[in-house]
């Protein structure tokens, strides 16, 4: 029995023992925890190491710290920061300056370099008052107060911040010093905007200001007139203010023949000279309602964009929203405050230099054409109507305009020969190539109308220049215009064209006999119906006439045939 006693007191005294070891331990590894250094700490060791004087500075309330440091001759700094979950710290050196003017240079090597897999990345920040950039390199070293040999990974990166930086020195000489390259490269970054600035001119709301006037000679109140209704014998003062003066004009004469870009950009009228003006300015327009109310429209005018051949301006305006009243009831658009904003693109180039390069490329074509050389789509597009050269400056700036998708501009020159040729249509001197010549500006007028989202007129040349020239090129044009007018007389068209190819067909008894054009031609044709059937909601019709495309047409209109089938079966389920 007393032996038996000894074992379990030592037993017990055993467990007591082991409990206060295991405690102690459990107090050792938290005061261990506890007394982790903060990230702060843990660089500012690193660099006391790494022999380099630091200042360490409160960056904010969050406690987070900035160490300005010094290695190697340059400046560095470290961003740290107070969160306990956020142990990282940034690094970053200024790493030069650079003009204004090497910006496209500073922006094409910046994106080169931060694209490999160096662990430097590099920003600039424009400072406006000495017109330059300042370049900084940074880095990012992660968890640092887990890095053991945090002295080392440190001199490692700050090392990479010198061979980064020499390699980027580099690369901006190179540039500098190939001018070819970044001359191209400049170009086609102008050409670009060009590109980008004609496609949100294009997608702009329809307004009939924009088919009738150029953007040089568009007077503020037609322009007010198509936006807002507003007749110009309601206006009863403009106020007009940029950065330096703000000017009131009310001679009833002024108002009505002032120009709505005239506060941003001047036109000589000895030249037609486009001159820089302001880069913003605003109109303050006042009218007057039947009642005697007056009412403001609020203009403001930018300059977004200054190009070799043309300056782009932006016109942004609002109205404000009427009152309430017996006369403007509950609901009417009229209560609402109406905004629009509109691009207008302003041609450098003056009527002289448009008279030179004309009659430069006239002469061209016609020394080509006596010489049997080949021509140009522009030269054949001019010496198609050498008759009459006094269309040749309309011809010219129509189809140019038009290959630069500046369609409303384009109409108006193309609407000049349309007129001068229609009313001469009976005329001896009409031969086939000026008959070619009349339907092809009668397609370029439909082109032009549709993208303009006038679908109307766009069926009504189109289906001119089908009756003087009926190309396929026309006739599918005729086609989509129908379509994009809902225009229910398509199926009268598409029928009549089929029929045309199929008693071809039976003629020759082989598909492949046809031309490559007019393969194409009845392929969509039948494309044409299956669509204008769903467009009609002839669902049934629909769906045979996909069926049919996919069992006899090529193998790309099977894909599209079996998708449209598909898309219609799905919608029809739901």
């Amino acid at each position: 029995m007393g032996r038996r006693f000894q074992i379990a007191a030592k037993l017990i005294n055993n467990y007591i023992v082991f409990s206060k070891l295991k405690e102690l331990l459990a107090k050792r590894e938290k005061t261990q925890t506890v007394e982790k250094p903060s990230s702060t700490d843990a660089m500012a060791n690193a660099l006391t190491l790494l022999n380099c004087t630091y200042n360490i500075e409160d960056s904010n309330d969050q406690k987070d710290r900035v160490i300005y440091f010094k290695y190697q001759g340059l400046n560095f700094r470290a961003f740290t920061f107070g969160n306990e979950n956020n142990n990282d710290c940034n690094l970053d050196f200024h790493a030069g300056v650079y003009n204004f003017g090497d910006l496209e240079i500073l922006r094409q090597v910046t994106n080169s370099v931060n694209s490999s897999v160096s662990p430097i990345h590099y920003y600039f920040i424009s400072d406006t008052k000495e017109s330059v950039f300042n370049l900084y390199a940074s880095a990012t070293l992660s968890n640092v107060s887990e890095i053991g040999n945090l002295k080392d990974c440190l001199s490692a990166t700050l090392e990479q911040f010198f061979y980064s930086q020499r390699n980027f020195e580099n690369a901006i000489k190179k540039r500098k010093e190939d001018s070819s390259p970044a001359e191209d490269i400049i170009f086609m970054n102008s050409h670009e905007v060009w590109m980008a600035r004609e496609m949100e001119m294009n997608l702009m709301p329809k307004s009939s200001f924009l088919k009738t006037a150029d953007a040089k000679e568009l007077l503020l109140t037609d322009f007010l007139e198509d936006v807002y209704g507003i007749q110009s014998i309601e206006i009863e003062s403009i106020d007009v203010s940029n950065q330096d003066v703000c000017k009131r004009i009310t001679d009833t004469e002024r108002i009505h023949s002032y120009k709505l870009i005239e506060p941003v950009v001047t036109i000589k009228k000895e030249t037609g000279e486009v001159v820089d003006g302001y880069d913003a300015a605003s109109i303050s327009v006042v009218y007057l309602l039947p009642t005697g109310e007056s009412k403001v429209v609020m203009l403001t005018l930018k300059i977004e964009d200054k190009l070799d051949n043309a300056v782009y301006v932006r016109v942004t305006s609002l109205r404000e929203g009427d009152c309430i009243s017996m006369d403007n009831l509950w609901g009417s658009n009229r209560n609402m405050p109406k905004a629009e904003s509109f691009m207008f693109a302003v041609d450098r180039t003056t009527d002289a230099k448009k008279k030179a390069e004309l009659k430069y490329m006239w002469e061209e074509a016609c020394k080509k054409k006596e010489n049997g050389e080949k021509l140009t789509n522009e030269e054949l597009y001019l010496v198609s109507i050498a008759s009459m050269p006094q269309l040749g400056d309309s011809a010219y700036w129509g189809r140019k305009h038009f290959n630069q998708q500046r369609f409303a501009e384009a109409l108006k020159y193309f609407e000049n020969v349309n007129e001068y040729l229609e009313n001469n249509f009976f005329e001896d001197f009409w031969d086939d190539n000026l008959r070619e010549y009349f339907s092809r500006n009668c397609w370029y007028m439909s082109y032009c109308h549709s993208e303009l989202g006038n679908a109307t007129l766009a069926v009504y040349y189109a289906e001119k220049a089908c009756m003087v020239y009926p190309c396929p090129l026309h006739q599918m044009t005729f086609v989509k215009a129908l379509y994009r007018a809902n225009d229910f007389r398509i199926f009268h068209e598409l029928n009549t064209r089929i029929n045309e190819l199929d008693e071809l067909l039976e003629k020759t008894e082989d598909m492949e006999q046809l031309t490559e054009a007019q393969a194409e031609m009845y392929e969509f044709l039948h494309k044409a119906t299956a669509l204008a059937l769903i467009r009609f909601r002839k669902y049934d019709d629909a769906k045979i006439k996909l069926q049919y495309l996919i069992d006899n047409a090529s193998e790309e209109t099977k894909e599209w045939a079996k998708k449209k089938l598909e898309e219609l079966k799905n919608n029809r389920k739901t």
